[in-house]
């Protein structure tokens, strides 16, 4: 037979078992009131919303933008490079992009700029700060410009005019792409094309050159003759180069004594506004059969040289020497001269 169970045993067995058990469910009733308490006390702050970067570019979708949003991810951490010196445009671009991904306020941005300059623009930073030179953002962008761009004290769009291309064209691409960030509310004819033509206008300028240009022969003397410096720029005994004024703006000048006529760039007469007259049918022989035509000429135009005004009538010609080309037709109306092309000089009177 099996043993006689003691159900009075084992029902004050189970009675303990309760009692241990409610006494654990109160304590822990207890510390959960008093963790509950404590977090009631803690600042309420705003559930997660992702950063949004705003997008550089100016042609993103609406509805590609809308699907990014929806998804809460954890934003990427944007750091600004230090400066060292070298392409203050690009470092100021990076600079202005992190200042509103963070959005830093203005009256921090210059504290926070001080952070990111190394070596020698660190020392210009601090003299500049401290002599209360720097006294907005704006005005740092501008002065370190100024003090760190080889052609800070340039107008960009003077110097996006007289951009040449003097080596490779990706290095004139290039050059062109830098002065173009340059220029504010820049025109769509700036380069000749509008903006959407541009890559193919260099697609364009990769091709072969032609042939060197063949001078006409000297038999005629109404012959229009351009020497192959002025049509180059290419350096020599008998070319003078010097700078020249016209309106305020500065430009390259060459006096060439191997080219019969004045010259001026197309360009410059259409930047200076330059009234234009017709001109007699004068060409210039390319070797490939094609043609330079002169496309009209400017009288009278008042130009500085060395500190004297000179009135010069010029021709408009697509020329690589310089800006404008004076040749014979200026040279034979100052009279008696002392010409030291070794020493680059040239001497003669003006006006007594």
């Amino acid at each position: 037979m099996p043993p006689k169970v003691d159900y009075g045993e084992a029902i004050a067995a189970l009675t303990a078992q309760i009692q241990d058990l409610k006494s654990t469910v109160e304590s822990n009733a207890t510390t959960i009131n008093a963790i509950q308490s404590k977090v009631d006390k803690l600042p309420i702050t705003p559930p997660f919303s992702p950063i949004l970067v705003p997008s550089i570019s100016q042609n993103s979708s609406a509805s590609g933008s809308s699907a990014l949003s929806n998804y809460p991810t954890k934003p990427p951490r944007y750091n600004l490079t230090y400066f060292d010196g070298t392409d203050p445009q690009s470092w100021i671009f990076q600079a202005e992009q992190y200042f509103q991904i963070y959005a830093i306020p203005a009256q921090q941005k210059l504290t926070i700029t001080s952070f990111f300059m190394l070596g020698e623009p660190l020392t210009w930073f601090q003299w500049m700060f401290r002599n209360h030179q720097l006294t907005d953002w704006p005005s740092f962008a501008r002065a370190l410009e100024l003090r760190y761009s080889p052609s800070g004290h340039t107008k960009p769009q003077v110097a996006l005019f007289k951009l040449r291309q003097t080596s490779t064209v990706a290095q004139y691409q290039k050059n062109f792409e830098i002065l173009a960030n340059r220029v504010q509310d820049e025109e769509d004819d700036v380069s000749g094309f509008s903006k959407s033509d541009e890559s193919m206008s260099f697609s364009l300028a990769s091709l072969p050159l032609p042939h060197e240009p063949q001078m006409l022969s000297d038999s005629d003397p109404n012959d229009f003759q351009v020497s192959l410096h002025a049509l180059y720029g290419q350096s020599s005994l008998t070319t003078l180069k010097l700078e020249g004024e016209i309106s305020g703006y500065k430009f390259t000048v060459m006096v060439d004594s191997g080219s019969t006529h004045n010259l001026i760039q197309p360009r410059l007469a259409q930047f200076l506004q330059l009234p234009i007259e017709p001109a007699p049918p004068l060409t210039v022989i390319v070797g490939n059969g094609e043609t330079l035509r002169c496309l009209g000429q400017v009288t009278n135009l008042p130009v500085g040289l060395q500190g004297h005004e000179f009135s010069l009538d010029l021709y408009l010609l697509e020329v690589r020497g310089a800006d404008i080309i004076l040749g014979m037709q200026w040279l034979s109306q100052l009279g008696p001269m002392l010409a030291d092309f070794a020493n680059l000089s040239l001497t003669f009177v003006h006006q007594g």
